[in-house]
């Protein structure tokens, strides 16, 4: 998955979902588990009305397994798209 070709963070999270769903390793509920949330907050976030916070963003980060590199830059766009202006 090009993380690069991101400059949303839902829209990453949704498409990489649906990756994993499709290879039967994670979805939205396992999600919430394994970040310690209720999978209501997950469906919110992914329907663009919750953010989560930067540690929740981290341990996604975690989760996905991501290069140091794609970690930066996903950090960046996560920052981008919580600012107020």
């Amino acid at each position: 998955m090009d993380v690069f070709k991101y400059t949303d963070y839902r829209n990453l999270l949704r498409d990489w979902l649906a990756n994993e769903k499709k290879m039967g390793r994670m979805n939205a509920s396992r999600l919430a588990e394994k970040l310690r949330l209720h999978p209501s907050f997950i469906s919110q976030v992914l329907k663009d009305n919750k953010d989560l916070s930067a540690e929740q963003w981290i341990e996604l980060c975690a989760t996905m397994n991501v290069s140091e590199i794609e970690h930066d830059y996903l950090h960046f766009i996560f920052l981008r798209s919580r600012a107020g202006t």
